[in-house]
C-alpha cells in the first residue's frame, strides 16, 4: 500500500503539447499522492520548474514537441537539478535516445497509449517507491 501522505513531498513535472495527455496523465499521477506540476511546452515546463518552490523529482515528458523536444528539455532540467529523474513518453517506437550521451535518462521510457497501471509502474520505480 502506498503511502499517499509521503508522497506529497515529491513532485512530478508532467509535460505534453497534448491536453487530453495532459489530463489523463494527471489523473493517474494525482491517485499516487505526488505533487503535480503540469506544462504544454519544454519553455513552459522549464518556467515552472524554475518557480515552483519546491523541487522537482520526476520529469515525465512527451519526446516529440515542438521548440524542444523531450530530450533538449530533459537536459536543461538535469543541468538546473542533477537529481531529477526523468522517463520519456511518445506515440512513436521508442526514440533514438542515445544512452551513451544521456546516461542520467535510465528511468524509462512509456509507449503511447499505456495503461494507468504501466505508467504508475514506471513512476514508482523511478522515485525509488516499489512496494
Amino acid at each position: 500500500m502506498t503511502n499517499l501522505k509521503a508522497n506529497k513531498d515529491k513532485t512530478v513535472l508532467v509535460v505534453d503539447d497534448e491536453v487530453a495527455v495532459l489530463e489523463v496523465v494527471e489523473a493517474f499521477v494525482e491517485q499516487l499522492g505526488y505533487n503535480i506540476l503540469l506544462a504544454s511546452s519544454g519553455h513552459e515546463a522549464l518556467k515552472a520548474s524554475r518557480e515552483y518552490a519546491g523541487k522537482v523529482d520526476l520529469l515525465l515528458t512527451d519526446v516529440i514537441m515542438p521548440n524542444m523536444n523531450g530530450l533538449e528539455l530533459a537536459e536543461t532540467m538535469v543541468t538546473d537539478n542533477p537529481d531529477v529523474k526523468v522517463i520519456f513518453m511518445s506515440g512513436c517506437l521508442q526514440p533514438a535516445i542515445d544512452s551513451r550521451n544521456t546516461p542520467r535518462f535510465e528511468n524509462g521510457f512509456v509507449k503511447k497509449p499505456f495503461s494507468g497501471k504501466t505508467l504508475l509502474t514506471h513512476v514508482k520505480k523511478a522515485l525509488n517507491e516499489m512496494d
